[in-house]
């Protein structure tokens, strides 16, 4: 089944220590964000969803961005709401359709 290969592919990239970036692309409606959310939940204690068509702090984030950097778990991430994230892992799905 396509969606056992796509789900153990993406739970193997995870575990690389290469820190590359695993871009998914496709159609619409054939259950991108459904693999993504259904992983993150099962592997991941916190993690954070970027959706650029419903979040207003997402929508404006690539406004602030300059520079691309990883988080060690010491690090924190204020936003201006006063919001502190704390990560253990980042996973990031942006969606901008």
């Amino acid at each position: 089944m396509l969606y056992r290969k796509i789900g153990e592919f993406i739970s193997s990239h995870l575990q690389t220590p290469d820190g590359k970036i695993l871009l998914i692309d496709g159609a619409r409606q054939i259950g991108k964000s459904y693999i993504i959310r259904h992983i993150d939940q099962k592997k991941f204690k916190n993690y954070i969803e970027l959706n650029m068509e419903e979040d207003k702090f997402a929508a404006n984030t690539h406004y602030n961005v300059h520079q691309a950097f990883v988080l060690s778990n010491e690090q924190t991430v204020n936003t201006q709401d006063g919001i502190t994230y704390m990560p253990v892992y980042y996973i990031m799905c942006f969606k901008n359709q």
